[in-house]
């Protein structure tokens, strides 16, 4: 009996099965095929319960941070909230929907590449797990109010063609055929031992910290010069970040925003007016909103710290980590 004779009727019986199941059937099982953002990301949400107490510092942002930033370096009241690809609009639905505490924290500290305030890659593949409804609609109606596509599409714009508002559909519902492909090749060869590993390390002795190892490419890319021309924030994304910190200052904490080290290479790319509109537009977010920027923006780090344009390797997560240490409230 070959290996397409014993696949074709596991893989009809898993197929119908998978396209009947609940939703939330489906989602419980994801651990087995989901790539390493899954079990990244369901960790920190269940490290939420942690991150309470008049003595905690609180690090929300996105994989920059997360695996950046190493919290058994800064001590026992300090845990890393992060998550791959977040922007202020994940982490203020997060904030708001999510986390619960007797007692806030002492302090958060954000952190977020330049690009996500105005690219917004953590939406879709986060937003049935922190926002409601509601959330959604609000997002999409504050989409076509503000003329901006970061998020949701325009349906009235005329170069939008029907597969992409099926995508759309598809992904704002989470249908099952979002993942049955990687759901098919799991039945061969699941993923669950290794993402298990990594969600026990991260609510266990990491404390939200996760990292790639020590590997760097041989021919590593900074960020696409395309978007570092040029600063603009997404007026979604901007007005979620003014909600996120108004719910904070709410909550009597004390906001912080980290800027992460850039490699050589990205920095070499970035221009003057891209640099400076970012430091500006942070800046005065912290002047309005009582944020305080920890250490200078911008840092360069050599290439060979990076996995890719801005995810750090191991060792000098710890490098960066300790260089900051001193300066953390």
């Amino acid at each position: 009996m070959t290996k397409r004779t014993i696949f074709l009727p596991i893989f009809f019986i898993a197929s119908v099965l998978f396209l009947l199941a609940p939703q939330d059937i489906i989602l419980s099982h994801r651990m087995r095929f989901e790539e390493i953002g899954y079990p990244t990301s369901e960790a920190n949400l269940a490290n939420l319960r942690k991150a309470c107490g008049k003595n905690m510092t609180v690090l929300m942002g996105d994989s920059w941070a997360l695996q950046g930033v190493d919290p058994r370096l800064l001590g026992p009241n300090f845990i890393s909230i992060t998550f791959g690809g977040a922007t202020p609009i994940e982490i203020y639905l997060l904030a708001k929907n999510r986390w619960k505490c007797a007692e806030w924290p002492k302090n958060v500290i954000l952190s977020f590449a330049p690009h996500h305030f105005f690219y917004e890659d953590g939406y879709w593949a986060f937003q049935e797990r922190i926002a409601t409804i509601n959330d959604r609609l609000d997002i999409r109606r504050d989409s076509y109010r503000l003329h901006d596509d970061a998020v949701y599409s325009l349906w009235h714009l005329p170069n939008l063609d029907m597969a992409s508002k099926i995508n759309e559909i598809v992904r704002e519902l989470q249908l099952p055929s979002l993942y049955f492909s990687r759901y098919e090749d799991s039945l061969f060869d699941s993923k669950l031992k290794e993402n298990m590993a990594t969600y026990d390390d991260m609510i266990g002795e990491s404390r939200g910290f996760y990292s790639q190892g020590d590997t760097t490419p041989d021919n590593l890319e900074g960020e696409p010069h395309e978007i570092l021309k040029d600063f603009v924030p997404s007026p979604v994304v901007d007005e979620n970040f003014d909600k996120l910190l108004k719910l904070l200052n709410s909550r009597g904490i004390s906001i912080f925003f980290l800027p992460m080290p850039i490699s050589e290479i990205t920095s070499h790319e970035m221009t003057a007016a891209f640099r400076n509109g970012f430091i500006d537009y942070i800046n005065k977010k912290g002047a309005d909103n009582n944020m305080k920027v920890i250490g200078n923006f911008f840092t360069p780090y050599p290439n060979n710290c990076y996995h890719d344009s801005g995810h750090l390797r191991t060792r000098c997560s710890k490098i960066w980590t300790r260089q900051i240490a001193p300066l953390m409230p």
